[in-house]
């Protein structure tokens, strides 16, 4: 337990300390929901884009920091041997795992502070409308989404070159970001693409979002079937294939 709570600790603390990696995962989506709410140039179909875009920002916030930070950042970490040093060590794979995992945690409560904060300033009246039991599904969707984002990230890092990860993460992250509903709503996709969009935990984590934190409206369970499924998949995916070096 020791080992597992230094190793998160300094994981935080590494991560706190990049530049590249508040750039993404709070200069960024601030940026985009300050700049992106004072203009209507995106098909948003609400009154307030601010109202439409706060949670889509939420969930982007979310994707940068478990799915492109830690692929990139563990990635180089094995390519300079890092990780091999780790593994002479009692922690672990399944503690490393874990121990990254809750230093992303700890970087999106920050964002997550940051960004309600943003849309609050900027006249995001709609946050929270139905109260606690609300902002408890976000949370837990939150979460879901981060173990499984984070396990894929992992899982790209401990199996593919530092060097493909980084185009590899960063190519993701331009993807998922256009098609999961986050900067417009799902029903402005093809229907073929909305089909494979709603089967991405980025997309099930924007829909939880904007029906908790803004409209009030009731989720439905797919989007937690699809938190789950990927949560199961990407983390047993993660420990049975993540290498040292």
């Amino acid at each position: 337990m020791k080992a597992f709570a230094a190793q998160a600790r300094a994981e935080t603390m590494m991560t706190l300390r990049r530049g590249e990696s508040l750039l993404l995962a709070i200069v960024i989506p601030v940026a985009a929901l300050a700049g992106f709410s004072s203009v209507h140039i995106l098909a948003t179909g609400s009154a307030k884009p601010v109202d439409f875009l706060t949670p889509g920002i939420l969930a982007l916030a979310v994707m940068s920091t478990s799915l492109v930070n830690v692929s990139i950042a563990t990635g180089f970490e094995r390519y300079y041997g890092v990780l091999k040093r780790l593994g002479t060590t009692p922690l672990g794979r399944g503690r490393l795992i874990a121990a990254k995992t809750v230093a992303v945690l700890a970087v999106e409560v920050i964002q997550a502070v940051v960004l309600v904060g943003v849309g609050l300033a900027l006249g995001w009246h709609a946050a929270l409308p139905a109260g606690v039991g609300s902002a408890l599904e976000a949370i837990l969707a939150g979460l879901l989404a981060t173990m499984s984002l984070a396990a894929l990230g992992l899982l790209m890092a401990g199996t593919l070159s530092a060097y493909l990860i980084l185009g590899l993460a960063n190519g993701l992250w331009f993807l998922l970001l256009l098609v999961s509903g986050m900067f417009a709503p799902l029903t402005k996709l093809p229907a073929g693409l909305r089909t494979f969009s709603e089967g991405l935990p980025s997309t099930a984590l924007a829909q939880v979002f904007r029906h908790t934190l803004s409209s009030g409206a009731p989720v439905g369970a797919g989007p937690w079937v699809v938190l789950c499924v990927w949560v199961a998949v990407a983390g047993a995916a993660a420990r049975a294939f993540f290498r040292w070096e």
